[in-house]
């Protein structure tokens, strides 16, 4: 008999089907993955829920404030309307009641502005949606060179998630003659990082304090917004120094 060399004999195992064992370790399959799933759409829904409650919440603050300003404007029209009525009775009316006036009608107007200012973010209008920088106030306070500044950040959105990113704020100006930029760095002990790190669903105040150098002249303050995310948006204007009116305004 011949003989050949080099061959091997593989051994196979027969093994008996069970179709309960088969049906069984199916089943399994199927109900972890159904659990997959619910935990999946469980852990989903939960967090929407939380998302939803802090914009509800953030909603009635706003609304909150929104109510008080508003009395606050027809208490003060109405303190007007009387000062007016007398003053109309009296031709000598002192300066005292109509410096009152003037100062009623000035709260009022600042008021006014703010009221507008909450409606607008809680049902934006006319404005164009998305990241804005919305205003810049200055005021010098009572120490030589040193200003307080407060700039408000707003996102116009239906609905609004949180944005955030960093803010570079530089002040462009003379020095002895030539045009010379200082970051808020330079000039605020308060600020120690290049740029301010913002994070708001609504609206965000920065604020703070800064010196002006002896020999500094500041012409504008320039203002950009970079934000992080799969889409970065960039937001630029630039505020006269002096009244802190806008001067352009880029990629609104």
């Amino acid at each position: 008999m011949a003989v050949v060399k080099g061959s091997s004999h593989q051994r196979l195992k027969v093994v008996a089907y069970n179709p309960a064992t088969d049906f069984v370790q199916r089943t399994l399959l199927i109900l972890l993955l159904v659990a997959s799933i619910i935990g999946a759409y469980l852990t989903g829904s939960w967090h929407i829920s939380t998302q939803l409650m802090e914009v509800q919440e953030a909603r009635e603050i706003i609304e909150d404030d929104l109510e008080v300003k508003t009395e606050a404007v027809e208490t003060l029209t109405q303190r007007v309307a009387v000062l007016e009525e007398g003053s109309k009775l009296d031709k000598q009316a002192n300066d005292e009641v109509r410096l009152t006036i003037k100062e009623y009608r000035d709260r009022i107007a600042d008021l006014e502005k703010e009221v507008a200012f909450y409606k607008n973010i809680m049902a934006p209008g006319g404005e164009s949606t998305g990241l804005h920088i919305q205003k810049l106030n200055l005021a010098a306070s009572s120490e030589e060179g040193v200003f307080k500044y407060k700039i408000v950040l707003t996102q116009l959105e239906k609905n609004q998630n949180y944005v955030n990113g960093q803010a570079a704020i530089n002040i462009i100006g003379e020095l002895k003659g030539k045009k010379t930029i200082y970051s808020l760095r330079d000039l605020s002990s308060e600020q120690k990082d290049l740029g301010v790190k913002f994070k708001f669903r609504y609206f965000q105040n920065i604020v703070g304090e800064l010196k002006i150098p002896a020999d500094f002249a500041p012409q504008e303050v320039q203002i950009i917004l970079q934000t992080t995310g799969k889409k970065p948006v960039r937001v630029e204007k630039a505020f006269g120094w002096a009244m802190g009116e806008s001067v352009n305004n880029v990629g609104q």
